[in-house]
């Protein structure tokens, strides 16, 4: 509980101090406390966290975005293709548990497996459309 308070109190400054002049301050660093014991005592020994998680880390990816993009020719690399931005990230997402490394793993799986997803939906959606398919992923 102390932990938490300093690490609000420091994102805190970094808004009022360090961030001067930002175009929007209170987007600029998110920071969202999500204590993952609370939740698995709170539903019992049997309880998956990772559905619990899942909906915090999807809002968050909403908020931040995810990079797609596309090489048009395959056949010459990087260097020589034509590039084609489907989606740009606006943020980074980072977790941290204060007093438990496993946690913080959990977290970043959680984080991990929502990203993925929307990266094959938006990959699948864009290769369907490019044949004239509609298909819709759950």
């Amino acid at each position: 509980m102390i932990l938490r308070r300093e690490l609000e109190a420091a994102v805190k400054y970094i808004k009022e101090v360090a961030l001067e002049g930002a175009a929007s301050k209170e987007d600029a660093i998110v920071y969202v406390h999500w204590d993952f014991a609370k939740h698995a005592r709170a539903k019992g020994p049997a309880v998956n966290v990772l559905a619990g998680l899942e909906e915090e880390v999807l809002h968050s990816l909403e908020r931040t975005g995810i990079f797609h993009a596309h090489l048009s020719d395959r056949g010459t690399g990087f260097q020589g293709s034509a590039c084609r931005i489907h989606a740009i990230q606006n943020g980074v997402l980072r977790t941290n548990c204060i007093d438990c490394l496993d946690r913080t793993n959990v977290a970043q799986y959680a984080l991990g497996l929502c990203a993925l997803r929307l990266q094959v939906r938006q990959v699948r959606a864009r290769m369907c459309n490019h044949v004239g398919q509609s298909v819709i992923m759950s």
